[in-house]
């Protein structure tokens, strides 16, 4: 994603409510899932998103442009999850109600259904990571920030954050390649 226009950003740290509304347009879904990733619920990240949002402009004066707009929002994210957002469990979705949808839009019942088997499969995975773990995973293998941007947004040294991501993709392999759940095999792919 493209850095913000600077114009915007000094409007934005006036309290122009037009230049914030732009800027929630811009970076509202980015944040609104790895809000999701970190909380595993809709609801709660509906919660985060909001909270963040609202946060980031009550603090408009402390952005000063040193990293990208959007580093500094998943900073926020990240602080207001480790604060106490955290903890609920996602929900489940059965393979009755994945067949039911995909009779509805005419698609094959098995393929829906192992994508739902796949996806919830890694979701579980990556909830039972140690949460530093998994902030450092989404942050760079879900939401796209290069290692230097996650460990800006953690407050930790690049060092750190390297091996966290490492350190989780490694616990999501070891996890994933349990030998008596062969469905797994399929995710490894995702994986760095």
């Amino acid at each position: 994603m493209k850095s913000l226009d600077p114009d915007l950003i000094a409007l934005f740290r006036a309290g122009n409510t037009a230049a914030f509304d732009t800027i929630y347009g811009q970076y509202a879904g980015r944040v609104l899932a790895f809000a999701r990733r970190l909380t595993g619920c809709d609801a709660d990240a509906e919660d985060l998103t909001q909270d963040a949002f609202l946060a980031a402009f009550r603090a408009k004066q402390s952005y000063r442009g040193e990293a990208q707009f959007v580093t500094w929002l998943f900073g926020i994210v990240s602080r207001r999850w480790r604060d106490g957002a955290r903890g609920t469990k996602p929900p489940t979705v059965s393979l009755s109600d994945a067949e039911e949808h995909s009779m509805q839009f005419g698609m094959h019942a098995p393929d829906l259904a192992d994508d739902t088997v796949r996806k919830t499969t890694l979701n579980q995975a990556i909830e039972k990571l140690d949460p530093l773990l998994r902030e450092a995973f989404l942050l760079v293998a879900v939401s796209g920030l290069t290692h230097r941007e996650a460990a800006a947004v953690v407050g930790c040294p690049l060092g750190t954050i390297k091996w966290r991501v490492a350190e989780a993709a490694h616990r999501l392999r070891s996890t994933l390649q349990e030998p008596q759940e062969t469905e797994k095999q399929d995710v490894l792919s995702i994986l760095p």
